[in-house]
């Protein structure tokens, strides 16, 4: 075959188009040859999941917070994982993305989620060094105490200083939590509900007193209009009346 013919081959073999460089909802598959005969449209779907895993792997936060508010948590289950165990979150903890691990929290990921080894997502951002990570899952609830298949805390596969350092104050910030608790929880719990009762008695007084004070100032003068006075007359009215004079009567000046 001359270079001619191999030329002319390659033009009437079947060409495919994908419009992006991830997956979207569906994207066509266009069947032809370059002269644009027969050409044949075919629509392929992709499911929620592999767009999301798309979209961290590709790092694209914008796709990714699209996602995200486009769909419900009722159609889409975000903590869904691989066939490793890894879910998106994972991926974007391995990726070091800060805001896409910011927007998959924001709207449910669970960083508790152990892949095939028992790594969850705080076991991977220690075992990567990634601090700001850890901070971040430690906030949103990550357990400190889970343990990989291998019996390893987060701490343990800390990969600097820095990092085993945050962890372990953490942890002993949460063992001292759960000491006083179990030594003084009834103690704590009457005292946040005497707080309790003391804040809202005060919010009920501000809202009872300005109430109370209208209230005195519509009964009164109806209460001075009724009463009868002590020598069985008739009531007076407390209200003082003005009294004018003529201008041709003259009062004495005080000496």
């Amino acid at each position: 075959m001359g270079h001619e013919d191999r030329k002319n081959h390659q033009k009437n073999m079947k060409r495919r188009t994908r419009l992006r460089t991830y997956p979207v909802s569906d994207y066509e598959l266009i069947d032809g040859n370059a002269s644009g005969e027969e050409v044949q449209t075919r629509r392929i779907s992709f499911s929620i999941d592999v767009r999301l895993q798309s979209a961290v792997q590709e790092k694209d936060n914008f796709e990714l917070s699209c996602l995200l508010s486009k769909y419900s948590r009722s159609s889409m289950n975000i903590n869904t994982s691989n066939h490793v165990g890894m879910t998106v979150l994972h991926q974007a903890v391995l990726a070091n993305n800060l805001d896409s691990v910011k927007l998959l929290l924001s709207h449910g990921a669970d960083p508790d989620i152990s892949d095939i080894n028992g790594f969850s997502s705080l076991h991977t951002a220690s075992a990567c060094g990634y601090r700001n990570i850890a901070s971040l899952l430690i906030i949103n609830g990550g357990n400190l105490f889970q343990r990989t298949l291998e019996g390893e805390y987060p701490v343990t596969l800390a990969n600097d200083g820095v990092t085993a350092d945050l962890l372990a104050t953490e942890m002993c910030s949460q063992l001292q939590n759960r000491l006083i608790l179990q030594n003084y929880g009834f103690l704590y719990k009457c005292i946040d509900l005497f707080h309790r009762i003391k804040t809202n008695s005060e919010y009920c007084l501000k809202l009872l007193v300005p109430w109370i004070m209208h209230l005195s100032t519509y009964i009164a003068p109806h209460n001075a209009k009724t009463q009868p006075t002590q020598n069985g007359n008739k009531p007076t009215s407390s209200v003082m009346k003005r009294v004018t004079f003529p201008a041709e009567i003259q009062l004495p000046e005080n000496t």
